[in-house]
Parts: C-alpha cells; sequence; structure tokens
C-alpha cells in the first residue's frame, strides 16, 4: 500500500504543528518530594526545567554540563548542568542523573532511567526489531480511557511533512443517511486496532520505525499517525465490504458459489429462498436481482471460526 505514498523532496522544510494529546507518566519520589515524569524514549538522559530546579532542587549545587541535545529538527540544547539526584520508584532506590535545561516543559525521563527502573512499555506484535535506521521516530504513549495504552509514533515530526497525502474523500454523514435509507436491517463492524489489519510491505517498513526505549522497532502493519493512514483504510474497507458489486466483474463466468460471512444481517435480507427482498432499500433489491441469475448458499460463520475474516501476510 506504500506504493501509494511517494516521497516530496527531503530539502523541503519542515513544518511542526503542536497536536494535544495525553502523555504517558510516571511518578517518582526524587529527594522526597513527588515528581511526574513524562516517558520520553526519544530522549537518552532524563532532564528537568529551570523552573523545576529552582522550586525543589536548588540547595543541589549544579555541576558543569558535559552534553550537547538537539531536538527533531536539528534545534541544539545546552543544558545549564546536571545534577544528581536520589529517587525511588516502586520501593527501588537509585541515584539518578537530571539535566537542567532553562525552558517552562515538564520533567522527561529518558531512556538511560527507564531501564534502570524497568519502567514498562508493552510493545505488541505488530512490529519487529532493527538494527538501524534513517527515519526513527520518537514514540507518543496515549492512555486510552479503558486503561490500556497504545504505542503511537510522532510522525508529524519525521516522515508525515515528506509524505505527499492521498486525495480520498471520507463519507459524509449525509450520505451515509442516504445509503441507508428505508433499510430494515442494520449490522455494525467495530475493528480492534483497525489499522493494524493492514499488513505494510515488508520495502516500506522501514520508514515507520520508532525508536523505543528497547531499541528500534519497524512496523510490520499499518500504524497509527501517518498521515494517509484513515484515507487508504477507508479505501480498503469499501472494497472489502462490496461483495455484491464484485459480483458484477465475474458474471459471465460465475456459476455457483458459498458466501461466508460473519454479517448475519445477509441472512435475513436474502432468505432461505434468495428471492429479492421487498423491503430492502432500492439498492439491494437490484443487487438481489443480479443473484438471482446465480447458484448461490449464503453461510454465517461466527468471526472466530471464519478464516476469511482475518489478514494474512
Amino acid at each position: 500500500m506504500w506504493d501509494m505514498w511517494p516521497f516530496q523532496s527531503l530539502s523541503k522544510r519542515l513544518q511542526i504543528q503542536g497536536l494535544r494529546m495525553q502523555q504517558l507518566r510516571v511518578n517518582l519520589v526524587v529527594e522526597n518530594n513527588n515528581v511526574t515524569f513524562e516517558i520520553d524514549t526519544g530522549l537518552q538522559h532524563s532532564v528537568i526545567s529551570k523552573r523545576l530546579y529552582s522550586k525543589l532542587f536548588s540547595h543541589i549545587k549544579l555541576k558543569n554540563n558535559d552534553i550537547s541535545l538537539s531536538d527533531y529538527v536539528g534545534n541544539d540544547i545546552k543544558p545549564m548542568g546536571k545534577i544528581f539526584v536520589n529517587s525511588e520508584y516502586q520501593n527501588k532506590k537509585f541515584t539518578i542523573c537530571l539535566y537542567v535545561i532553562d525552558n517552562v516543559g515538564p520533567p522527561f525521563i529518558g531512556r538511560n532511567d527507564i531501564k534502570k527502573y524497568k519502567i514498562v512499555i508493552k510493545y505488541q506484535s505488530w512490529g519487529v526489531p532493527v538494527d538501524h535506521s534513517e527515519w526513527a521516530t520518537p514514540i507518543k504513549p496515549i492512555l486510552k480511557p479503558d486503561g490500556t495504552v497504545r504505542i503511537c509514533g510522532d510522525f508529524k515530526i519525521t516522515i508525515n511533512p515528506v509524505l505527499e497525502g492521498t486525495e480520498y474523500l471520507l463519507p459524509k454523514i449525509e450520505h451515509l443517511y442516504a445509503n441507508i435509507s428505508g433499510s430494515k436491517y442494520f449490522s455494525k463492524i467495530d475493528l480492534k486496532d483497525a489499522y493494524q489489519q493492514m499488513v505494510i510491505k515488508e520495502s516500506d517498513r522501514k520508514y515507520t520505525t520508532i525508536n523505543t526505549h528497547k531499541g528500534l522497532f519497524s512496523y510490520t502493519r499499518n500504524p497509527f499517525g501517518i498521515k494517509p493512514s484513515a484515507r487508504e483504510f477507508q479505501k480498503a474497507m469499501e472494497t472489502s465490504t462490496a461483495v455484491l458489486r464484485a459480483l458484477a466483474y465475474f458474471k459471465m463466468t460465475l456459476l455457483h458459489f458459498q458466501l461466508e460471512t460473519d454479517h448475519k444481517p445477509l441472512i435475513h435480507i436474502f432468505g432461505d429462498k434468495k428471492g429479492i427482498p421487498i423491503y430492502a432499500a432500492n439498492r439491494l433489491q437490484q443487487w438481489a436481482y443480479v443473484l438471482s441469475s446465480f447458484n448461490f448458499d449464503i453461510k454465517y460463520v461466527k468471526s472466530e471460526d471464519n478464516t476469511v475474516d482475518f489478514c494474512h501476510e
């Protein structure tokens, strides 16, 4: 599917736009103070702002800075210095190094201390580890309403600015209402982690690499946050659910077939006699008329037993 997403010139200026989202945080006790850190796996060292240093840790003398930092657009960040503090997390105590930066942002805990405290972020089976990447994207852990964590790449600052968007209009609510006008039976398909039902070509997975505290991972399935994901998924959904429309292409050769589906309303719509449903919408009656020329059966199969209901690589 990545063939549809060509790259623009890399010399194009990256325009970084803010994105509001709920971050994954961890609470540490630092020098007897409760401090909430944001987890940033793209950052090697832990950092705090000058304001937080003045408020909680001014009694600790700053030591000379020995590192240089830069953000993902190349801006240099020079820490004012560093401090060594006593910290505690889940009854584990360590001395950690915090670099003080002259800004007003939140404190961040970097990879060094994530490993030290063995803070667990679960990575699912959608990724494979890689040794290196030119497109290493930091992650944005999103806390979902059910308490689980969704690992998203912050692609707006790496790959999205150089991707060409695929023009494919998402359906408007007015069109959806028009399509179901006069219908009697309804069903909703709600796919878990829907985008990740789609497999990415192996040659294109390098562009989706994310940088985690456990190393680099490349997505094997369509990730959240890539610019054309929504449009590409909508196109795939419309294609995969257009079972009746596809029959027109096989009408000259198709003699008999069995439709296995977990979409149970199809059985009620067409019935055992497979006649033309008089109470269905006009467009369904049209395709029922097309189907009447064929010898076919409709078989309902539960999703967990339906082998054609899953995506395969």
